[in-house]
């Protein structure tokens, strides 16, 4: 775009006036074409300037909102539903505008006008077509000073600030008012729009002085000012963040004045264009071309109304005007099609249609349309291609292929200022592949309007900045081929050929924005194709792209494609400078790209030869031997280099960073060795070097193993032909091999080697030094490049490879010397169950051939990492020392581990570290471990159930009840608790005692806890069942707490093995009970003595044990099983805190079974809550009462004898 005028190509934004500030005029003007503004309007003020310290503070914050250096984006620049960004200029209070009219010209009183034209008397813009004095008279279209009229010159806001002091006197007020009435006067009469505000920088605020609001007043007022948008109040500010909101609010309030202005002026230029009629000028035109045409006028309105758009931020309004100037120019009948290409107005709008264009590409890019932006691209130059084919010179002439250069670059330039979210990439370092490739982000997706296009061509993807410099960089070595191909008449200057020649030139080449032919080819001949056509910086442009997208294979082919270039130029020095980088970090050499690579050798050794730089033409002749196809470069290089006789050259080469012609590798015959042990390694050789270069002579080897010692490796007389392997014998770490190795020939060494650390032990570097015409010393200390792929044997008289299937060849753990004492479990149980405690023999052998001494230590864990407590015979804790257990000799030891209380898996570890009687600093560990799951002894099934409690319940009104968990004052309640459970022992045990506890004693009950019946030891076989129960009496401690009380209770049993008397204790779980204490309940007994014929007694225990008084609705169901004596429906009211016993005589009339003692019998009553509505379930209380799935409550009745 730097071809363009600087007008043509920058974004416009409103331009705003500081004045009174600071006097910054002279940094500010800009360069360029600009009308004189001497005849034009002064604006004039005589108050001084404001505080130097609070205006530049003030202009900071003012500057921060001017957009000049944002990206052309829509984030960055937002438009008018946004904040807008301005061009911002500060000065002082002197400063004169444009004239609005250009001067009336002086009219002859013979002047008339031609035949059907009209002369107006009307005066029009400086820069119109229709004043004499523009430079577009009478025919053009556009100029670039109407760009820098609105851009530089004619403000759309003036803002002025006055220092407004708390002490000043009445003639400072009245010289304010008289300079914002000035101002305002002298914009009125200037013609323009511009609007003014004013800003009174006070000293204190209106709070802290009421005479300063008065006297503000009475400024707005003498000066007509608007109170929101034409005087702003500003009270002393001390902070940053405090002006800054001011300045925004500020510009927010006078954003809508800027945005105005300029749709005033976007409504001026429609109107013009609404009229459909050429407008007549003042002079009087003879013939149509004199004048502008009607496209013109349409393309010069359209052009206006895009830029006023522009100014606004509106950029789809804009977008849609600049479309309209290219047909007005480029379409059938437009100015371009009727203006002959031999007129100075063809390339001036020619000029004008590429800048049209860029603007539209500028505006789908600010619109997000990237699609459209790339097809945009094409189309136009498609168009124009064949407009010039058409209309101009054709497009083979070099002044084309500039034109497709400048086309491409600007493409490339719009996409970097614009700065697009969708091509933005977070750089990468070299040898960091991305996650995603989609993070390369070398495209930009579909625009909507194209999403279902399926077919769409890649090209109109739209790439980023670097695929436009290529194509700029092919179209501009294509100039310069064109350039150097001018035919030897036009070579020469105008005015040394005949006259026909020049006219034929002038009819041949296309000069627009180019020089003439002989100038082309004089620069082309004597700057060369890198300085003419500016391929160095356009290069390096699309480097700069491609690297930021992690393209770094392109930009290494558009650095080879430069060095080419320099060095068709001659230009060896710059040439190196561009190949060295790659060379000494180049991608190609550590993906062996061996063409490419070769490729930058012969030119870098090329280079380096010319400008006598041994040190890099030596390095690549070094490289080259492993590609060049025979050609022994050293030699040759050497020979170019002419270096004197007694220069002594010596260089060092490291790793990967230089091609070796002999590739080293190194492989560990094993994989794991053991301290002292011999370990065999292999070393092998292989040459690289192309066939026809001399052999190489391998002076020395070093390999260096870390933290261990050193091997050295040095040449010996022998020569061996091809392929071999020769065993190698180190005597102090050193010995002698045959090290010349001719052109593809391979040398595997086998030597052994002793480590007498333990650890782990790698190649740390392996140094090969070379005597050719020079020395060479190459290191290499990566493991990847000596990692053996393949190790060699000798098999049926011929060498063999084997893979070595590992990882690392270079790596070998050398691990210590094995312990020979053994540890054994003696006696151990096949199951141990929760609960037991775990009694374990241990036994230690010693098999070392010498005594040893050392520490035995235990440690038992659970499958969660708890440690469980245990302790070693002897020992006070889980550790023992044993001292001279000698060779064969055995030491037993006991392991006792506490019980544990869950079913789980226990670790048991036993560690022995030892050292022998000789070798007291080495010591030695022998680990035994092993697994103990515990298995639950018993599976219990519980039942719970309530009892009666006979006593009397306690009255609620007794003044000397107690309440503690010694004298509870609650009501009594009696449950019953019983298991049955299944012996899962493999062996008989015996079971000593069952008791029941509460885990934790509760704070408002009193519970008691006793077995229902005394038990004696039991004998348990496997399977067999295992019956017990218990009686538990709950009794609130405060007769108030109606809350209900849980507790979990646990049962510990006592048992032991068959044949062991150690008695263990296993707990087994108890569900968590919940006891209602304030719920209605009715508990069922029967009572019937033995021995005596009278009926048995139904007793029914209706119990409130709320607060409430309570009915029940009592219904006893006949039956055809039983009679029974009582009520057969009664109705109960109970007091609260009260029981009442409803009974029942029974007497069954089935008669029981032979020998059984009685009968069941199943009475049904029904107690229903008489309020609630609610039926209450009756459970058994007591002996010979039960529950039934189908009958319900059961009843037994003794048969009398």
């Amino acid at each position: 775009m730097e071809e363009l005028p600087a007008e043509y190509t920058e974004h416009n934004l409103p331009y705003v006036l500081l004045s009174g500030l600071i006097d910054e005029d002279s940094q500010q003007q800009q360069a360029g074409s600009r009308q004189r503004q001497d005849s034009g309007t002064r604006i004039f003020a005589d108050s001084p300037l404001c505080g130097e310290q609070r205006a530049r503070s003030v202009l900071a914050q003012l500057l921060k909102w001017d957009g000049r250096h944002q990206p052309w984006n829509a984030i960055s620049l937002p438009g008018p539903t946004g904040t807008l960004k301005y061009r911002l200029r500060s000065l002082g209070r002197s400063y004169t505008l444009p004239p609005r009219k250009a001067a009336p010209l002086p009219q002859s009183p013979t002047t008339e006008a031609p035949p059907g034209r009209q002369i107006s008397h009307e005066l029009h813009s400086p820069l119109s077509p229709l004043s004499p004095g523009s430079p577009i008279f009478p025919d053009g279209i556009m100029t670039p000073l109407w760009f820098s009229k609105h851009q530089y010159q004619v403000p759309c806001l003036i803002v002025a600030f006055f220092d407004f002091t708390y002490a000043g006197r009445a003639d400072e007020d009245d010289k304010i008012k008289a300079d914002i009435n000035a101002i305002k006067l002298s914009l009125s009469r200037s013609g323009f729009r511009t609007r003014f505000a004013a800003v009174l920088m006070s000293e204190k605020s209106i709070i802290q002085s009421t005479e300063m609001e008065e006297r503000f007043a009475s400024i707005r007022r003498a000066t007509s000012s608007d109170a929101k948008t034409g005087l702003f109040f500003m009270p002393p500010m001390p902070s940053d963040g405090e002006i800054a909101s001011f300045v925004l609010g500020m510009l927010t309030t006078l954003q809508p004045l800027c945005v105005e202005y300029y749709r005033e002026l976007t409504k001026h230029a429609r109107r013009k264009k609404s009229r459909n009629s050429v407008p007549a000028g003042p002079l009087p035109m003879h013939g149509a071309a004199q004048s502008l045409s009607t496209p013109g006028w349409n393309a010069r309105y359209e052009i206006k109304q895009a830029i006023f758009a522009e100014y606004r931020q509106e950029m789809n309004v804009a977008e849609r005007h600049y479309t309209q100037v290219i047909e007005d120019l480029c379409d059938d009948g437009g100015f371009l099609e009727s203006t002959p290409n031999w007129s100075p107005r063809w390339d001036e709008a020619r000029l004008l249609c590429d800048t049209v264009a860029l603007r539209v590409i500028r505006c789908h890019l600010w619109n997000g349309m990237t699609t459209t932006a790339a097809q945009f691209w094409f189309e136009y130059r498609s168009r124009f291609k064949n407009l010039i084919d058409r209309k101009g010179k054709g497009s083979h002439t070099y002044g084309w292929l500039a034109w497709e250069t400048r086309w491409a670059s600007i493409m490339a330039q719009l996409i970097d200022l614009a700065e697009l979210p969708m091509l933005e990439t977070v750089p990468r370092p070299r040898n960091e592949a991305p996650i995603d490739l989609s993070e390369f982000h070398a495209y930009a997706r579909k625009d909507r309007a194209f999403e279902s296009y399926e077919n769409l061509p890649p090209i109109f993807l739209l790439h980023h900045a670097g695929y436009w410099s290529r194509l700029a960089l092919t179209a501009a070595r294509a100039r310069h081929r064109s350039a150097l191909d001018i035919p030897d008449d036009d070579r020469v200057p105008p005015g040394q050929s005949p006259a026909s020649s020049v006219a034929n030139r002038v009819q041949a080449y296309d000069t627009y924005l180019v020089p003439e032919p002989h100038e082309e080819w004089a620069n082309a001949q004597k700057l060369g194709l890198v300085d003419h056509v500016q391929i160095g910086q356009i290069t390096e442009q699309a480097g700069a792209a491609f690297t930021t997208k992690n393209q770094l294979r392109m930009k290494e082919q558009l650095d080879l494609e430069l060095a080419a270039d320099l060095m068709a130029d001659k230009l060896y020095v710059r040439a190196m400078d561009v190949l060295a980088p790659h060379w000494d970090a180049s991608i190609w050499r550590d993906e062996r790209w061996h063409n490419l690579f070769e490729k930058l050798l012969n030119m870098l050794n090329r280079c380096s030869i010319v400008v006598k730089n041994a040190e890099i033409a030596l390095a690549t002749a070094w490289e080259q031997l492993c590609l060049s196809d025979a050609d022994d470069s050293i030699t040759r290089t050497l020979k170019e280099l002419a270096l004197p006789s007694d220069v002594k050259i010596a260089v060092d080469y490291q790793n990967s960073d230089r091609l070796s012609p002999v590739d080293v590798r190194f492989a560990f015959d094993e994989g794991d060795a053991h301290a002292g042990g011999l370990i065999r390694c292999q070393l092998i050789l292989q040459s690289r070097a192309r066939a026809g270069t001399h052999p190489l002579s391998i002076s020395s080897i070093e390999v260096s193993f870390a933290g261990q010692q050193t091997i050295h490796i040095r040449a010996s007389d022998d020569v061996y032909e091809g392929d071999h392997i020769h065993e190698l014998t180190l005597l102090d770490s050193a010995g002698t091999a045959a090290l010349d190795i001719s052109p593809g020939q391979l040398v595997v060494l086998n030597f052994t080697q002793t480590f007498t650390e333990a650890g782990p032990v790698y190649v740390q570097h392996i140094c090969m030094r070379f005597q050719h015409p020079y020395v060479v010393t190459h290191t290499i200390d990566d493991a990847t490049l000596l990692h053996a792929q393949a190790a060699y044997t000798t098999h049926a008289g011929s060498i063999a490879a084997y893979d070595t299937r590992r990882e690392n060849t270079t790596h070998l753990v050398v691990q210590p010397k094995p312990p020979k004492v053994d540890i054994t479990f003696l006696n151990q149980h096949k199951q141990y169950y929760v609960g037991e405690a775990l009694r374990l023999d241990v036994r230690l052998t010693n098999g070392e051939a010498q005594g040893v001494s050392g520490s035995v230590t235990s440690k038992v864990t659970q499958v969660d990492d708890y440690d469980v407590p245990s302790k070693l015979s002897g020992a006070p804790g889980s550790e023992e020392t044993i001292t001279g257990l000698q060779p064969s000799a055995e030491h037993a030891l006991v392991l006792a581990v506490d019980s544990v209380q869950l079913a789980t898996q226990l670790t048991v570890t036993l560690t022995f570290s030892y050292t022998l009687d000789e070798a007291t600093q080495n010591v030695l560990v022998q680990t035994l471990e092993t697994t103990i799951p515990l298995m639950p002894l018993f599976e219990p099934k519980w039942t719970f159930g309530p009892l009666l409690h006979a006593d009397i319940w306690p009255t609620y009104f007794d003044p000397d009840k107690q309440e503690s968990l010694e004298h509870p004052a609650g009501i009594p309640q009696r449950w019953k608790a019983a298991f049955s459970a299944k012996s899962l022992a493999s062996n008989p045990i015996i079971v000593h005692r069952v008791a029941m506890h509460l885990k934790k004693e509760s704070q408002d009950t009193a519970v008691n806890i006793r077995p229902s019946a005394e038990h004696p030891r039991e004998d348990l076989v496997p399977d067999k069942l295992l019956t017990r129960g218990f009686e538990l009496t709950t009794t609130k401690v405060s007769a108030d707490d109606r809350r209900p009380f849980q507790f979990e209770p646990t049962c510990q049993v006592d048992w032991s093995h068959e044949h062991d008397e150690t008695i263990h204790t296993s707990q087994m779980s108890v569900p968590r009970l919940t006891m209602p204490s304030s719920e209605p309940r009715v508990l069922c007994t029967v009572d019937q003595p033995k021995g005596l014929s009278t009926p048995a007694e139904v007793q029914y225990y209706l119990e409130n044990l709320s607060t409430h008084f309570l009915t029940f609705a009592l219904t006893m169901q006949a039956s055809e099983d039983f009679a029974f004596m009582g009520a057969k429906y009664r109705t109960l009211s109970l007091a609260p805190l009260s029981r009442l016993c409803v009974p029942y005589k029974i007497v069954p009339h089935v008669v029981a079974e032979a020998k059984a003692e009685g009968c069941w019998v199943w009475p049904n009553l029904q107690v229903v809550d008489s309020y609630y509505q609610k039926t209450l379930r009756i459970q058994p209380a007591g002996d010979n009462v039960k529950l039934d799935a189908q009958n319900g409550l059961g009843v037994f009745i003794r048969q009398h004898d």
